[in-house]
């Protein structure tokens, strides 16, 4: 299990995911919902990354394809929850990561600095990982 680079992001974006429900309508018009489950699943974190030089675009390239993209599960350093009030509300330290998709590069920009996105799917705490 390769770390994930420990890079302060310059923005967080959160999609606190669904709780895992079914509606049916009644008889008499109305609608009944069952709940299937007391956690939301489909959690993600998008982090994006202004102006980083080329060594950290590489270390995050390097981890993603480590990773194989999103099939191998990580946990995230406490950089990534920098500056956060609370992170251990939307994640324990424990909990797993995978890449939710490619990463994002922006274009090279003057001086080498590249704008960077990455979104990563919260898996929880999988069992049978080696730590």
């Amino acid at each position: 299990m390769a770390d994930f680079p420990a890079i302060e992001p310059t923005r967080r974006r959160y999609d606190l995911g669904r709780y895992a429900m079914s509606a049916a309508g009644s008889v008499g018009g109305s609608m009944v919902r069952f709940n299937h489950s007391t956690v939301a699943t489909g959690f993600k974190l998008t982090l994006s990354y202004d102006d980083l030089l080329a060594a950290d675009v590489t270390a995050l390239r390097t981890h993603e394809r480590g990773q194989d993209g999103g099939y191998l599960s990580f946990q995230l350093p406490a950089a990534i929850w920098a500056g956060h009030p609370d992170p251990w509300w939307l994640a324990p330290e424990t909990d797993r990561w995978i890449y939710d998709g490619p990463i994002d590069e922006g274009p090279a920009k003057p001086g080498g600095f590249h704008d960077v996105t990455v979104t990563l799917r919260h898996v929880g705490p999988e069992l049978g990982v080696g730590f």
